[in-house]
This record gives structure tokens, sequence and C-alpha cells, in this order.
């Protein structure tokens, strides 16, 4: 009952980093830190709320149609997550936020558009 309210809310008027954090990609919550990150890499836009920051529903739903995790990527692509580590590697595809980009980064995000592009070229 209560995360429904908290939705709820966070659609009307935006979700704070911490609950945004668990939102963004159902089922797999990602930490305040990497949030924080993307903002300041500018993936994601947030505005500042007093202390907080709150990212609007609308940010919420453009972050999701611009980009995925690698889980998603390897569904996408149809590939395992071998694959994607060693096409990444072979510089076949780059994460736009990842291990072998960012230091320190945690997540390796992908650009939907360079999945379709991929994609595209393998049925090609």
């Amino acid at each position: 009952m209560a995360a429904e309210i908290r939705n709820r809310r966070g659609q009307e008027h935006g979700y704070p980093v911490h609950q945004f954090g668990k939102a963004i990609f159902p089922g797999r919550p990602i930490k305040c830190s990497i949030i924080t990150k993307w903002i300041a890499a500018g993936f994601l836009k947030a505005r500042k709320a007093g202390r907080a920051r709150v990212v609007a529903a609308d940010e919420v739903e453009r972050f999701r149609l611009d980009y995925c995790l690698a889980e998603e990527a390897c569904r996408i692509l149809d590939i395992s997550r071998s694959t994607l580590s060693r096409w990444e590697v072979e510089g076949l595809l780059q994460p736009v936020y990842g291990k072998r980009v960012t230091p320190g980064a945690g997540f390796s995000l992908y650009r939907r558009a360079d999945l379709a592009r991929l994609s595209r070229r393998r049925t090609a």
C-alpha cells in the first residue's frame, strides 16, 4: 500500500533520487550514488527541491526509452552476457556508462539506438 502511494506521488510530483533508484528498472534497484553519477554525466535530468534532487515522471519515461541495462541489452540482441562483454572488448558496442568507460561505474548503461543499429547490422 505504501509503495503504491509513493509511486503515485512520484508520478505526480517526481521521484526523489532514492525512490527513483527503485522505480526506474523494476526488480533491479539502483543505488543513489549511481543515479547521482548519471545526473552528473547528463544522462538523466533532475531538479533541486530543497536539498533533494527530484526526477520528473516524464524524465523517467524518456530515460527508459533511451537507455537500458546490460540484461535488457542481452535480451534485445539475443546474446549472452559473456558475448556482450566480448563485444565491448572488441569495440563492437560500447556502453555510454560502464566499467570500461567510466571508472568506478556500478552498472553498464546502453543506448537503445546503438543496440538497434547493431541488431540491424547483424540481420543484414
